[in-house]
């Protein structure tokens, strides 16, 4: 009985998480190489490591600095050329 319990309660707490997990995304440039593309998400990646959360600045949880990051990477794979597609 405490195993199907214990089944029941990570199946729900699984749920939970992947219900609120942000999009992902693919991103598209005609004629990037492999190289590229690692150079660029690298690159990109980099700049939002600067978002994290400012102690006593408002009430926020982890996935609202997941979000602005998530918004951050998403804004310099355009300005490198990049067709950002959520998938759904």
């Amino acid at each position: 009985m405490a195993t199907i319990a214990r089944v029941v309660i990570l199946s729900a707490a699984i749920l939970a998480t992947a219900c609120s997990l942000p999009p992902r995304y693919q991103y598209f440039r005609d004629g990037a190489t492999a190289e590229q593309f690692a150079a660029d998400e690298l690159y990109c990646y980099e700049r939002t490591k600067s978002i994290q959360p400012e102690a006593g600045f408002g009430d926020f949880s982890i996935f609202d600095v997941k979000n602005r990051q998530s918004e951050i990477f998403n804004t310099c794979m355009r300005s490198r050329g990049y067709r950002v597609e959520a998938i759904e």
